[in-house]
């Protein structure tokens, strides 16, 4: 996963000030990724944990612009 995309979602949601807890926990979780031998079996939670995280991020993104 590209450290693009998140950075995109991350300045998606810095636009949106609502999901500032969630920006933290990306970068915790990103930085801790990337620092992750990828042949350990947690790396591959901790990168499914983040996919998921981001699509459901997007997703409340969409329903705040549907409700706006």
């Amino acid at each position: 996963l590209p450290l693009t995309v998140i950075t995109r979602i991350l300045n998606q949601t810095s636009l949106t000030g609502q999901f500032q807890i969630l920006e933290i926990y990306f970068a915790i979780l990103t930085s801790h990724i990337l620092k992750i031998k990828p042949e350990n079996q947690r790396w591959q939670f901790a990168l499914t944990t983040l996919i998921y995280l981001l699509d459901l991020m997007q997703s409340l993104l969409n329903l705040k612009i549907v409700q706006n």
